[in-house]
């Protein structure tokens, strides 16, 4: 085994997740948990970004799920700090704003997932909590995911409803379309449309990705796209490409990535806007 200063502090945090879930296991008896989708994970993340013009922001995120006792691994209790996480079922900005961070203050949120179905072909999830800020801002979503093969294709299908008291209704719907290719590239094709009751448009997010990876734990990914609304009538908000560098520090529990970007937003009259952003990434939990 590792016995490394940075393989303890990993096995240490990784065994007080466990161990928060198997205290409260062997108290009320439950025998083990099941269902890869269900597993007790943390994911930490801090990200500094330059942007032309706007100069450096950073960010802390992290992101902790709790598989509970008693429940055949059905219930997960969620803590993080992502704002409007419910925008993960979309085509990642990162495509076009991936070097930069959000802006928005990212409050404390926890909530209960209850899993439907948890498979290769099906993930099937609701959730329901609460937004702890002021006023507090309950939620609840329904969200499902399918995969299936088309001749070398694989096709993901995501959709997800959600309900926040600030936000009101909203939807995201996602599909993406992976070909793999030789020496274990993949081509990515990803797609989605965001609707939120507020705002009364819909968001249009495309990309195309090529992933390419390297010996010793690297990778690279090179990314094209478009950002678009059809407030007022369907158009781009901006266009942009990045290349992400991916190298894995210490194992496979601790990364980091160094991802230079251009866009060309509307706002700046499709003028390019370079950036850059160097985040750390660190896994624990089952299978960190």
């Amino acid at each position: 085994a590792h016995n490394t200063i940075f393989d303890k502090t990993q096995r240490g945090l990784s065994s007080g997740i466990l161990t928060f879930s198997e205290k409260i296991d062997s108290v009320l008896g439950s025998d083990k948990l099941l269902a890869e989708g269900s597993r007790s994970r943390g994911i930490f993340s801090l990200t500094t970004s330059l942007t032309d013009g706007e100069g450096a922001d950073f960010q802390a995120k992290f992101k902790i799920k709790l598989r509970l006792p008693r429940t055949q691994s059905k219930l997960n209790l969620i803590v993080d700090n992502i704002s409007d996480n419910f925008r993960n079922d979309e085509v990642p900005e990162s495509q076009l704003k991936r070097a930069q961070v959000e802006t928005e203050d990212n409050a404390l949120t926890t909530a209960l997932r209850y899993i439907i179905a948890a498979d290769d072909q099906w993930d099937i999830n609701t959730n329901a909590g609460i937004k702890i800020k002021l006023p507090l801002d309950p939620f609840v979503s329904f969200r499902a995911r399918r995969n299936f093969k088309l001749v070398n294709w694989t096709i993901s299908l995501t959709e997800n409803v959600f309900w926040f008291h600030t936000k009101g209704f909203g939807e995201v719907t996602r599909a993406d379309f992976d070909y793999p290719l030789p020496r274990n590239f993949l081509f990515r094709f990803a797609n989605s449309a965001s609707w939120l009751k507020d705002e009364g448009f819909f968001t249009y997010n495309n990309s195309f990705t090529l992933y390419h990876p390297l010996p010793g734990d690297r990778s690279l990914s090179y990314s094209i796209g478009a950002v678009g609304t059809s407030e007022r009538l369907i158009h781009a908000e901006s266009y942009g490409f990045a290349v992400s560098y991916r190298q894995s520090l210490f194992r496979k529990w601790l990364s980091l990535d160094i991802i230079p970007g251009v866009t060309y937003p509307r706002e700046n009259h499709f003028s390019g806007v370079p950036s850059i952003a160097f985040r750390l990434e660190s896994i624990f939990g089952d299978g960190g």
